[in-house]
């Protein structure tokens, strides 16, 4: 007689398969978090999920080709960005070549940018920015720095020379903690970066400057319309200085710095 088949529901032994939604639960727990195989365990066990065991998770991290916790837990730059970003600040130098009775000379210009509001503070221009100078600038400017939020803050800058040890003390004694970046790794001050391309883009780039004057004249037109009047793509294209807007009225332009910045509004 041949031999009778086997019903198609017949048990099966060793473990049931972990459903797709568990898999996908447990692969959500280790991309968001640093956790090992046992914390992840416990956490399902807190939504009600007692089936599986560490083995079980350690596979389907392994199917995902995610890494055991040390390795997932190294902490990356943007994840530093990300997690300071209500107080961070950086700080940085850009120059801007400017004609003198001597000749062309190179100026150098000192700022800090509020990540989160991105609020431009320049602190001064100088043809020879020692560390002196330097920390006579951030004296006169840690106050404005210190009223935009409180708490501890966070400040990154890179490795110039310029930028202290005395820099740093200053800072500390005011509530911020200081971050150096890499070395010759610009796009660890991002922010600051891309704000020095703005500024040259659209408004140092169009002039010939004539004397310091007529630079800090520049930045400090510059700098008011971009913290009050400019639309920022990254802040919901709105000014950083939102107020609200008249739906009537006539439209009325202001201009600056002969026609290149214009801010336009209703009465």
């Amino acid at each position: 007689m041949p031999r009778e088949q086997k019903s198609e529901k017949s048990n099966k032994r060793g473990r049931p398969k972990t459903i797709k939604e568990t898999c996908e639960l447990v692969v959500r727990l280790a991309k968001e978090n640093a956790w090992g195989y046992v914390r992840i365990l416990g956490e399902l066990r807190k939504l009600g999920l007692h089936r599986l065991s560490k083995s079980s998770v350690k596979n389907i991290l392994k199917e995902n080709n995610l890494a055991p916790s040390p390795e997932r837990s190294r902490d990356s730059w943007d994840c530093f960005i990300k997690r300071h970003f209500q107080t961070l600040w950086a700080c940085d130098f850009f120059t801007k070549q400017v004609l003198t009775p001597l000749g062309p000379r190179m100026f150098f210009v000192l700022f800090f940018i509020n990540i989160k509001t991105r609020k431009v503070c320049v602190a001064g221009t100088s043809r020879h920015p020692n560390r002196e100078w330097v920390n006579k600038k951030v004296k006169s400017t840690l106050p404005l720095l210190r009223s935009h939020e409180n708490g501890k803050k966070l400040l990154i800058r890179d490795r110039d020379t310029k930028f202290s040890k005395e820099f740093d003390e200053l800072f500390n004694n005011n509530g911020f903690s200081v971050q150096k970046t890499a070395f010759m790794s610009p796009n660890m001050n991002a922010y600051a970066e891309s704000w020095v391309g703005t500024i040259k883009r659209e408004c140092l780039n169009h002039f010939i400057v004539f004397g310091e004057r007529h630079l800090r004249h520049l930045i400090k037109e510059y700098v008011e319309h971009y913290n009050a009047t400019r639309p920022h793509s990254s802040m919901d294209n709105v000014p950083l200085e939102d107020t609200p807007s008249k739906k009537t009225g006539n439209i009325r332009c202001q201009s600056k710095l002969g026609g290149l910045i214009k801010h336009y509004y209703r009465e």
